[in-house]
């Protein structure tokens, strides 16, 4: 089993025993970004170890030893959204500006990495196995990082004004947010056509037939699911608004009950 990891302090070498929570292995191989074997791994440079028989969970500290954590810190990482928020990486020239950034952004963000210098490499790996955007104040990233950026689909974003980078990181959550567009509740379940028929009631906005549409049971996301089919009655509708009752067929075919809840997401 092989586990992505960045390596934050120390240096890694093969045949070293880590830890992770109750989970002890040991480092029965190394390899690059680029897939080949080696023997070490330095600060700030990601790898992947093998050797783990269970997969740490996300985010999780590795050090080697037990009770230890400040000789070697890797940060764990796969795929999917590692915590609630816009995922980011900050780099700043020096820990002054560091701090002024770090202790001033807005809700909304998750900071998966910060450090002081200019862009390297493992920032960049690191912001592509954590879907992440890098935003450096004051400090830089060069032409052949930026380049492996670009490759990698890495976006880097390089501020000399403390209150640019906030607008700049404002704009992007504000485009990431989902915006609810109708509400409606499952009343009634019946098959047709060897599909399942939802009959609902919209409580809030509108629904229509090129919709997204997630279902929701007791504020849990099961999944999101296209229209295939709406009615009003016996009539096909393009839409239904505020307290109208219709009925909805839509793939995939998720398991629903009366209560669930259809919200029409943008």
């Amino acid at each position: 089993m092989l586990v992505s990891v960045v390596v934050k302090n120390g240096l890694l070498r093969v045949s070293d025993t880590v830890f992770c929570t109750d989970i002890k292995a040991k480092v029965r191989g190394l390899f690059n970004f680029q897939g080949k074997s080696v023997r070490e791994v330095f600060p700030g440079f990601p790898c992947q170890i093998l050797g783990f028989s269970h997969l740490p969970e996300v985010g999780s500290l590795i050090t080697t030893e037990a009770t230890k954590v400040e000789k070697k810190q890797l940060d764990t990482f796969t795929e999917g959204t590692l915590n609630e928020g816009l995922p980011m990486i900050i780099k700043a020239d020096n820990s002054g500006s560091l701090e002024a950034v770090v202790s001033n952004l807005p809700s909304g963000v998750h900071v998966v990495s910060k450090g002081v210098g200019d862009v390297n490499e493992g920032d960049i790996f690191l912001a592509k196995t954590s879907k992440a955007n890098i935003f450096t104040f004051e400090a830089k990233a060069n032409s052949s990082v930026r380049k492996l950026g670009e490759t990698e689909g890495v976006k880097i974003f390089e501020f000399k004004i403390i209150y640019e980078l906030f607008e700049a990181l404002e704009k992007l959550i504000e485009e990431g947010i989902e915006k609810i567009l109708g509400k409606a509740r499952i009343s009634a379940s019946f098959p047709y056509e060897r599909k399942k028929v939802a009959g609902c009631k919209v409580l809030e906005g509108k629904i229509s037939k090129a919709s997204k549409l997630r279902l929701f049971r007791d504020d849990n996301a099961l999944g999101n699911v296209r229209v295939i089919s709406l009615k009003k009655g016996k009539l096909d509708v393009d839409e239904v608004g505020q307290g109208e009752e219709f009925g909805v067929i839509f793939e995939p075919q998720l398991e629903f009950k009366p209560g669930d809840v259809l919200l029409s997401v943008q």
